[in-house]
């Protein structure tokens, strides 16, 4: 996560999500992950990204900050991180991914 806490606002992607920007990751969907530090949820949703090698964006959204807030908002009321969303569709919190994980729901939309 961002250390010290609010260092940083988004981390992952750093704006290389514009069309063109990298033409490896054109095609590719959009991932962001609402996160906070000492969050061991947050962390085993990051790591499932990293163990497939999918790019995403990491939104640093602690308690009273404008990213939980967005989160919230975007997630229907959910309070709690993470929250992933992939291409903006809103998947759930970190049960809800492994279990479309382990389903044999997730590589589809990874796909896409």
């Amino acid at each position: 996560m961002c250390s010290p806490p609010g260092a940083c606002r988004t981390r992952g992607w750093n704006g290389l999500d514009a069309p063109g920007a990298r033409p490896d990751l054109d095609g590719m969907p959009k991932i962001e992950i609402y996160v906070q530090d000492f969050c061991p949820y947050c962390a085993r949703a990051v790591a499932l990204f990293q163990k497939k090698g999918i790019p995403f964006e990491e939104k640093y959204a602690p308690h009273g900050s404008a990213n939980r807030a967005e989160a919230v908002e975007r997630s229907g009321g959910r309070t709690t991180v993470p929250q992933v969303f992939i291409d903006g569709r809103h998947i759930g919190g970190s049960d809800d991914l492994l279990a479309l994980d382990r389903a044999g729901k997730l590589d589809p939309l990874l796909a896409a």
